[in-house]
């Protein structure tokens, strides 16, 4: 068992419970995001019991964080929204540099590429300004709302699976963000086991897919994955509404974020 994996997935754990940070790109930041979409893929193969020691461990880790800090994360929201989303909007940053060189973009990329990078980016970018009422919280479940719930919880996780896009953000534009945030709070499995289905049968297709991608399209497949980071910065920026007083927390939270991705990336690129 690689144990390590529990820290790992502490942090992706983390950020899939914030709005617009990709669990993707901190797989990204520790160097661990072609193993992970590999371990995926190969899960639900005969070769599953070789992806034990990989997965096991990873998933305590983000299981044990969505549990245990998802009252944190809203509170941090609630009450110092814009310093928190600055450390995130640093760490998107500063995992950037480091993807341009995974993907050797100055050598291998055409304007095919770019003009990828480019649409992906836009149509990312363009989800920041959809501002849906998604507040209301639902407690009973209904045939209906449980296929939508499904549905929400099968193309939410995609955002462990390719960076730049958000479970969280997904779960708001759907309308089940706060209700997921609830179901989780007060431990209302049936909810939590409709959203977690739609998890897992869109791990199942959509690791295969990125695999897939990863293995005959590797440099396109990088030039969608810069698109949605910096598509991404569109959605986590939250501006300065907070205030001058807010201004110098939100420096200093930027600078933290953008120098743990630079530190962590470094220190697991040859992971």
């Amino acid at each position: 068992m690689e144990w390590r994996n529990i820290y790992r997935g502490v942090l992706m754990g983390v950020s899939n419970i914030i709005p617009g940070v990709s669990a993707g790109t901190i797989a990204l930041v520790l160097g661990i995001y072609d193993q992970l979409i590999v371990s995926i893929s190969d899960f639900f193969s005969a070769k599953w019991r070789q992806t034990l020691g990989f997965l096991v461990p990873l998933g305590i880790g983000i299981v044990g964080a969505i549990v245990a800090f998802g009252g944190l994360i809203t509170w941090l929201l609630t009450n110092h929204e814009q310093p928190t989303q600055f450390f995130f909007l640093g760490l998107i940053i500063g995992v950037i540099p480091l993807l341009f060189k995974q993907s050797d973009m100055k050598e291998k990329f055409t304007i095919a590429h770019y003009s990828v990078l480019g649409v992906t980016g836009i149509l990312i970018g363009f989800l920041g300004f959809m501002n849906p009422d998604a507040a209301a919280v639902v407690h009973e479940l209904t045939l209906l709302n449980g296929v939508w719930f499904f549905v929400a919880g099968w193309i939410a996780s995609m955002s462990l699976l390719l960076p730049g896009i958000s479970g969280a953000l997904v779960l708001i534009l759907f309308g089940v963000y706060y209700t997921a945030m609830s179901a989780i709070s007060t431990l209302d499995f049936a909810v939590i086991s409709v959203i977690g289905a739609g998890v897992v049968v869109g791990f199942v297709v959509s690791s295969k897919f990125i695999k897939y991608l990863l293995n005959h399209f590797p440099y396109m497949t990088y030039a969608a994955i810069i698109g949605l980071l910096l598509g991404s910065l569109i959605i986590v920026y939250p501006g300065f509404s907070a205030g001058p007083a807010a201004i110098f927390p939100s420096i200093i939270t930027f600078i933290a974020g953008t120098a743990t991705a630079i530190l962590l990336g470094a220190r697991n690129t040859n992971v």
